[in-house]
């Protein structure tokens, strides 16, 4: 019994790991786009992951974490790989660069002490049953204290990827919300600059008909005047 307790932490851990990974997909260096995560191994051995600046015809340009960028010649890579994309409403995509700029931690914070205090709570309790169940010797508290101490670790490593996760999740919402604004900002002011134009356009119509109009006064009054004059005895 103890035994299969300790495997479903075990697995239970696991599922925590693989629920903070990001999925990773194999690409052609020809399919990479400028802004996304890659990671390349090159015929020499060396790995080198970050944001991908410019994929030009003959070579990448990498930039890792710590701001350094590399260029890649599309011949010596031998394996590239693509982090899922994440895009903004108009199809451009957010780096992780932005990503990890704009995130915070205060959902891991919060969600790792209350996962924590719900985890060893449940632990305790768990572990009291156990031992109830698995020990006579009551005095003996090995049983409750190994399920508590596994059961609060795991539970508070879960919970602490859920709350990275949903850092990250509002850190992408925000940046999203922040280009959208940008883009109604920049609809607007082209709203307006066209109405603008629109409305010289309309001022220079107006000009002009009065100009016609007045040039065509004009011309009346000059036949009108020549038409009035005496003419000349013969």
């Amino acid at each position: 019994m103890g035994k299969r307790s300790v495997s479903w932490f075990a697995l239970l851990a696991l599922f925590a790991a693989a629920s903070g990974c990001t999925h990773w997909s194999a690409v052609t260096p020809e399919e990479v786009k400028a802004k996304e995560t890659v990671q390349v191994i090159l015929r020499s051995g060396i790995s080198v992951q970050g944001e991908a600046l410019v994929n030009n015809g003959s070579y990448l340009l990498v930039r890792d974490q710590s701001g350094r960028a590399y260029r890649l010649s599309k011949e010596d890579i031998v394996a590239l790989k693509r982090k899922a994309a994440v895009y903004d409403a108009g199809g451009s995509p957010i780096s992780e660069r932005e990503i990890a700029a704009r995130k915070g931690h205060r959902q891991l914070f919060l969600h790792a002490l209350g996962g924590t205090a719900l985890s060893f709570g449940l632990s305790f309790y768990a572990g009291s049953m156990l031992q109830r169940g698995l020990q006579e010797d009551q005095t003996d508290n090995t049983v409750r204290i190994a399920t508590t101490v596994i059961g609060t670790t795991v539970g508070g490593i879960y919970f602490a990827f859920k709350g990275d996760k949903r850092d990250r999740q509002l850190a992408i919402q925000e940046i999203q919300q922040e280009r959208l604004s940008a883009t109604a900002e920049e609809l607007e002011a082209e709203k307006a600059r066209k109405a603008q134009v629109e409305a010289e356009l309309e001022r220079l119509r107006q000009e002009q008909e009065a100009q016609e109009r007045e040039l065509e006064a004009l011309r009346k009054q000059i036949e009108a005047q020549k038409g009035g004059k005496p003419r000349p005895p013969r």
